[in-house]
């Protein structure tokens, strides 16, 4: 027994040496080592035993506990790398990471200065005034040929045999309450003529202010405009013609020029807002219901040189309560006041030669 126990003495004391060495390799055979003489030694002391091996007993589990503790020690200690490798490790691993692709350098001239975004803001506020000022400029500075072009695309017009042009019609946009101002020229020549129906049933038209150079009208030239209010017409127009206004049920106002020889036939049909109007001293012609319908005329004074004045001419004038017919007056047609509820007097002239029916 004694001869065993030195020789697990020695075993226990080559695993000290072997550890020592401080190797990885050297720790895992020192391990598989210890678990040989661990299991060694179990199976010598839980073998059968003699009487000396019992005195003996104290020793070899002291042997035991001492190489117990030792593998645990062993178990727990980690194994120092030395700090040269270290270094080198991390170096190259910093070499990897910080590695990157080279960077483009542009000269000088071609590099961008960096600005702030408070200059960028203000930079670019600058640019939209000087956008704006400029539009603000080309609007106001326009030539007069661009205008022209611009106007032109509003009409369709065609040439007449005396080199003027007449409006034929309106084609360009509208808008609720409209005021429409008719050029004078248009592909640089002079307007002179507004033709047939050239504006009618412009529903939005509000306003209507036509040229000084326009000496003719064309029939229905604004009929059924029915928010048509005013109209300026020109100082050289000679007549109304046919239907021109006809159903304009919101035109209170218009002033007919000193020239007008003559009213066509319904030329202010149902024009029920139409509260005054001052005939020309020039007139000559009335046509049938040229004033169908105006039931808010009160007062009307034809003047001397009528004389001719068509049937119907003031049907349902519902409002009208007194009328002058001039001297020269032969005939008066039918219906010509038909539906006057108002009319209190009518002195009738001395020339008067029949009366029509109703």
């Amino acid at each position: 027994m004694r001869r065993k126990g030195v020789s697990l003495i020695l075993t226990a004391a080559m695993v000290l040496s072997t550890f020592s060495a401080g190797s990885i390799e050297g720790l895992a055979e020192e391990a598989v080592i210890i678990e040989q003489a661990e299991e060694q030694a179990a199976g010598e002391i839980v073998g059968p035993q003699d009487s000396d091996e019992t005195s003996a007993g104290g020793t070899e589990t002291l042997e035991t506990v001492t190489l117990e503790t030792e593998a645990s020690e062993v178990d727990t200690t980690e194994p120092e790398i030395p700090e040269t490798e270290t270094e080198e490790t991390a170096e190259s691993f910093g070499e990897t990471e910080t590695e990157e692709s080279p960077e483009t350098v542009l000269p000088e001239e071609t590099r961008e200065p960096e600005k702030s975004d408070a200059a960028a803001d203000g930079l670019l506020v600058e640019e939209i005034t000087v956008l704006d000022s400029a539009a603000e400029q080309k609007t106001l500075t326009l030539p007069d040929s661009v205008q022209e072009n611009s106007a032109e695309a509003d009409y369709t017009y065609r040439e007449l045999a005396d080199g003027t042009v007449e409006i034929t019609d309106y084609i360009g946009d509208l808008t609720p309450g409209m005021r429409l101002e008719i050029p004078e020229t248009l592909g640089g020549k002079k307007v002179t003529s507004l033709g047939e129906k050239s504006f009618a049933y412009l529903g939005s038209l509000c306003e209507a202010v036509i040229p000084e150079t326009v000496t003719s009208i064309g029939a229905s030239c604004f009929q059924s405009c029915s928010a048509l209010e005013r109209v300026n017409l020109p100082q050289k127009l000679n007549a109304i013609p046919d239907f021109c206004f006809k159903d304009c049920e919101k035109l209170d106002q218009i002033a007919l020029p000193d020239g007008i020889i003559n009213i066509g036939q319904e030329a202010f049909f149902f024009c029920r807002s139409l509260k005054s109007l001052t005939l020309p001293q020039s007139l000559s012609v009335i046509g049938s219901a040229a004033f169908y319908g105006c039931a808010a005329i009160t007062e009307m004074q034809i003047p001397q040189s009528v004389t001719s004045i068509g049937a119907s001419a003031f049907e349902l004038c519902s409002g009208l309560k007194s009328i002058r017919l001039p001297d020269r007056l032969e005939r008066i047609e039918s219906r010509t006041f038909d539906g006057c509820y108002s009319l209190e007097q009518v002195a009738l002239p001395e020339n008067l030669k029949s009366i029509g029916y109703y």
